[in-house]
């Protein structure tokens, strides 16, 4: 029991053994900035590169389709009405 009860406190004790100080972490990040400041002097200083080739959004041809239009005696829609009687069956 002794043991485990040590094992958890040293456990709890190793972050803060592990954590950087304020210098460590300053002196880091002015690394990261002055790498981050040649990576972005060396993109603006090179020519833009290719743009990928692209498709067009469809890759098919486009029929031309007839205008819709409601019927000004009913509001109904020809092609609709078309479509119905072609497609449904029903029995007599």
């Amino acid at each position: 029991m002794k043991s485990l009860i040590f094992a958890l406190l040293a456990g709890l004790a190793l972050p803060a053994w592990a954590e950087q100080s304020s210098d460590e972490m300053r002196r880091d990040i002015e690394l990261e900035f002055q790498r981050l400041q040649a990576r972005d002097e060396r993109s603006s200083t090179q020519p833009p590169s290719k743009p990928a080739e692209t498709r067009p959004a469809t890759s098919y041809t486009a029929t031309p389709q007839a205008v819709v239009v409601n019927s000004p005696w009913d509001a109904s829609v020809h092609q609709v009405e078309r479509y119905l009687k072609r497609v449904l069956k029903d029995p007599k």
